[in-house]
C-alpha cells in the first residue's frame, strides 16, 4: 500500500509539474517575430519595412577613389517610398505621397549608388516617375486640384514626363 501511494504521489507531482509548466508557456506573453521588408511591404507595414531597412548599414569603403560603397538602407527605403507612394496615389492621399518622394532628397549615397547601377535611376529621374504615378493617378481619379497639379508638375525635371501630365489634362 505505501508503494501504491508513492507512486500515485509521483504521478501526481508530475501532472502538477506538467499542469503548471502548460499554464506558464500559455500565458507568457510572446514578442512578436519581427517581419522582413519584403514581408512588410507585401502587408503595406510601411513602418515594420522602415525598421527592416533601418538596420541596415551604410559603408563608403572608397580608398583614394577605388572601392564600394555599400549602402543596402538607401536601397532598400527606396523601395518603400516608391510602394508608399503607389499605395497612397491609390487611395488618393497625394499630399502624403508627394512628402514621401521628398524623402528621396535625404537618402545617403543616393547618386553615388546610382552611378553603379545598384539603384536603377538616379534622384531626379526617380522622382519624375514617381510624381508621374501620383498625378496620372490624382489627375484620373479627379481628387487633384489645380493648384496642386501645377505645384507637384514644377517639381518634375523630365520634360517628357511633364508633357505626359499635360495631355492628360486635355
Amino acid at each position: 500500500v505505501k508503494e501504491l501511494k508513492i507512486r500515485l504521489w509521483h504521478a501526481l507531482c508530475t501532472g502538477i509539474i506538467i499542469l503548471s509548466l502548460i499554464v506558464y508557456v500559455s500565458f507568457i506573453p510572446s514578442a512578436p517575430i519581427p517581419l522582413t521588408l519584403d514581408q512588410a511591404l507585401t502587408a503595406y507595414n510601411f513602418e515594420a519595412a522602415r525598421e527592416a531597412a533601418a538596420d541596415s548599414e551604410c559603408k563608403d569603403e572608397r580608398i583614394l577613389g577605388f572601392g564600394d560603397i555599400i549602402c543596402p538602407r538607401t536601397i532598400n527605403l527606396v523601395k518603400i517610398i516608391t510602394a508608399e507612394v503607389t499605395y497612397m496615389s491609390d487611395n488618393n492621399q497625394f499630399a502624403k505621397a508627394a512628402s514621401s518622394i521628398e524623402e528621396l532628397n535625404a537618402l545617403e549615397y543616393f547618386d553615388e549608388l546610382s552611378k553603379v547601377g545598384q539603384i536603377q535611376n538616379n534622384l531626379n529621374d526617380t522622382k519624375d516617375a514617381l510624381y508621374l504615378t501620383l498625378l496620372t493617378k490624382g489627375i484620373n481619379s479627379k481628387q487633384l486640384s489645380e493648384e496642386k497639379i501645377k505645384i507637384y508638375l514644377s517639381l518634375m525635371t523630365d520634360g517628357e514626363k511633364k508633357e505626359i501630365v499635360e495631355n492628360l489634362l486635355k
